[in-house]
C-alpha cells in the first residue's frame, strides 16, 4: 500500500509567514500530493486557522460541497 497523499485529493493552505515550516516547503508538499487547489494566506502564521478563521472555512468548505 502506498502513502495515503499519493492517492486521496488534498487541498492545501500555505501560512505566507509560518516560521516553523517554511511557505516554500509547504508549497513543494502540496505541489508534490498533486493538490487539488492551495490558498495562499497573506501574513498567516503557523496556526493559519486561528489567525485567518475565514481563509480556512472557505477552504475546507469548497471540496466538501464538491463531494455532495
Amino acid at each position: 500500500m502506498g502513502a495515503a497523499w499519493r492517492t486521496i485529493p488534498s487541498w492545501g493552505l500555505v501560512a505566507d509567514t509560518d516560521k516553523a515550516i517554511p511557505p516554500a516547503l509547504q508549497r513543494f508538499f502540496y505541489d508534490r500530493a498533486r493538490a487539488r487547489h492551495v490558498v495562499e494566506a497573506r501574513g498567516a502564521s503557523h496556526v493559519a486557522m486561528i489567525s485567518h478563521p475565514r481563509t480556512t472555512t472557505r477552504l475546507i468548505e469548497a471540496p466538501a460541497r464538491a463531494a455532495t
